[in-house]
């Protein structure tokens, strides 16, 4: 006999403000050693065999990996949707943080290129290493690095030097992208006491889990009116047992980065359009 215990998203609901969708993928077997223990139980159907099972067994401590998701936009200028964006374009300009090492700032932004060519398929997206191309072929390394260097102690972006970088790339919006929340570690768990007693079955062991969270802020910024136009934040956690490898940190990276980008304006949407170029 075999007992396979799933459990499936609670919510697959997009939009809401700190919202978080939480997604199980587990895969529980017990072996035929497991026989006579379950054949005390022919007459319960099959769901409750497998929550005695689960039950039986720490079925808390024994799941497979979790993965929940949070996306939200914290702000849009009224002056800013989808059909401007699609106008103007979007260059990826830059990935900073005081909380991630270079290697992990550079993986981001290759999988934010990315994301952003996925999910913005009818917008002129420039990508980063196009961009900082762009930029050292016209002689503007040092220009760029102050530029970033001012965003990270000052949270303000140059306007002159952003609308040159914006005649070169030939868009006039921006990405600025920063890694806010970034933890790889392991932790001690325990499996909750079991209900049941069953003779020949070994109590659960404790045990240890690896946790992998990304919590990524992008905003926009209108190199036309040198001001922020949009705001949003995309993150991810995945817990899972340490000697599991079912999901790696690119894994996890990709999913945070394509959370942000779904929350980018969309075709169809109405009511947020000012007339105006710059300002309320």
């Amino acid at each position: 006999m075999k007992v396979h215990c799933e459990r499936i998203p609670r919510s697959l609901l997009r939009g809401m403000r700190a919202k978080w969708k939480l997604c199980f993928f587990t895969s529980l077997h017990f072996e035929d050693s497991l026989q006579l223990a379950a054949g005390s139980f022919k007459g319960l159907p099959l769901a409750g065999l497998a929550l005695w099972a689960c039950a039986t067994a720490g079925c808390a401590a024994t799941l497979g990996p979790s993965i929940a998701h949070d996306e939200r936009e914290l702000y849009r200028a009224p002056q800013f949707d989808y059909a401007r964006l699609k106008a103007g374009g979007v260059s990826i300009l830059m990935v900073t943080s005081r909380v991630a090492t270079e290697g992990i700032r550079e993986d981001v932004a290759f999988v934010i290129d990315q994301a952003a060519e996925r999910r913005l398929v009818k917008v002129k997206v420039v990508s980063r290493s196009e961009t900082l191309a762009r930029v050292r072929q016209a002689g503007m390394t040092g220009d760029l690095q102050r530029l970033i260097r001012g965003y990270e102690e000052r949270g303000a972006i140059d306007a002159a030097v952003l609308r040159r970088i914006a005649a070169l790339q030939e868009v006039r919006y921006f990405l600025a992208t920063t890694i806010i929340q970034y933890e790889r570690t392991t932790r001690d768990i325990a499996s909750p006491p079991s209900t049941f007693v069953t003779p020949g079955l070994q109590p659960a062991r404790r045990g240890t889990e690896r946790v992998q969270r990304i919590r990524l802020r992008g905003d926009v910024w209108d190199s036309y009116c040198g001001a922020v136009v949009w705001t949003g934040e995309g993150e991810t956690e995945a817990v899972e047992e340490t000697a599991s490898e079912e999901v790696r940190l690119d894994d996890v990276l990709v999913m945070a980065a394509t959370n942000l980008i779904s929350v980018f304006p969309r075709p169809g949407e109405a009511g947020r359009t000012s007339d105006k170029e710059c300002g309320a």
